[in-house]
């Protein structure tokens, strides 16, 4: 009895894969060395940048620490322009702060912006009161301003005269009648002219080159303006002053401290998900799309740079990572 054999030349070919252990133990020695070599160099980068963070860390705190240090400073012969003394609060008061300062439109505003508060400054400005002799002032002797026979006023312009050359903020127009005795009627047509006031705010911050904290200077100044006398609908420019700062202050937030630019990345970055590959099936050798699990980690070993590694479709995957986009 002849039994049939099978055909070889009509059997699948199988061609099995090593498995990774199969791999792995082909040649320690060899795998050991790229291992050592790989740790080293990530020993190397870690150390380096753990050593450049603490350093930056350390900078930080210096700036920090000058910037509270910083003490109110009258600058400038007349000392119209002061630096401001520094001080730290919590997010919340610097809020409260600045909610009792700018009012609650300011707030609902910035709400809806998602904006917040990081520094918030305030200067008192003081314009000391001071008595003046009134300078003689020119009369003019028409019927329009003044009666020579009876010594009587009418619209007398006397303008405020300020000490050092200051412009003057207001002036009266006198009316008087020597002929009356009760001074509510000799007096009566007199009024005050208040002229207007246009106030400038200058708030300009810096940081120190060597101790690295921020310093903040504060000017205030005062522009007046008068009714021109040949057309009372437009105003005329008589002059401006710097007001002198009395007393100023800043306080920051914690977030106020940190510069935008400093910003500080978490290096590692973990990334997990699935990855897909393609199988025969041992039944027909139609092929299949099967899930597995992948995952990666990056270290970023500059700002914009750093490397990964990890695995997907049981294998290994590794490279260089680019980050790019300004931070939001």
């Amino acid at each position: 009895m002849i039994t049939p054999q099978d055909d070889a030349s009509t059997s699948p070919l199988v061609i099995k894969k090593p498995g990774f252990m199969a791999y792995v133990t082909e040649n320690i020695p060899n795998h050991l060395k790229v291992i050592t070599f790989f740790v080293v160099v990530v020993l190397i980068v870690f150390g380096w940048n753990y050593a450049k963070d603490l350093r930056a860390e350390l900078e930080s705190q210096k700036k920090t620490t000058a910037t509270l240090a910083q003490q109110f400073q009258q600058l400038g012969p007349s000392g119209v322009v002061a630096e401001s003394g520094n001080s730290k609060g919590t997010t919340r008061e610097v809020s409260t702060q600045a909610s009792d300062a700018f009012g609650t439109a300011v707030f609902n505003l910035m709400r809806q912006q998602n904006a917040r508060i990081d520094a918030l400054t305030t200067a008192v400005g003081t314009a000391k009161a001071s008595v003046t002799a009134m300078a003689p002032q020119p009369v003019t002797f028409d019927a329009t301003t003044h009666n020579a026979a009876t010594g009587a006023l009418s619209g007398y312009v006397i303008e405020e005269t300020r000490i050092g050359n200051e412009p003057p903020l207001a002036s009266v127009s006198l009316s008087y009648d020597p002929a009356k005795v009760d001074p509510t009627k000799a007096f009566a047509g007199t009024n005050w002219t208040h002229y207007q006031e246009q106030f400038t705010t200058s708030l300009g911050s810096w940081e120190k080159q060597k101790s690295g904290g921020l310093s903040t200077t504060i000017r205030l100044s005062r522009t007046v303006s008068k009714p021109d006398p040949l057309d009372p609908s437009k105003m005329i420019v008589i002059g401006n002053e710097d007001i002198p700062i009395t007393g100023a202050n800043t306080v920051y937030s914690p977030s106020g401290l940190v510069s935008p630019a400093e910003t500080n990345f978490p290096r590692w970055t973990l990334g997990l998900g699935l990855s897909t590959t393609s199988l025969p099936s041992p039944l027909n050798g139609t092929a299949s799309i099967h899930l597995k699990p992948a995952a990666t980690i990056d270290y970023r070993v500059f700002k914009r740079f750093g490397v990964f590694g990890g695995a997907a479709n049981g294998g290994v995957v590794g490279g260089i990572s680019i980050h790019f986009g300004a931070p939001k």
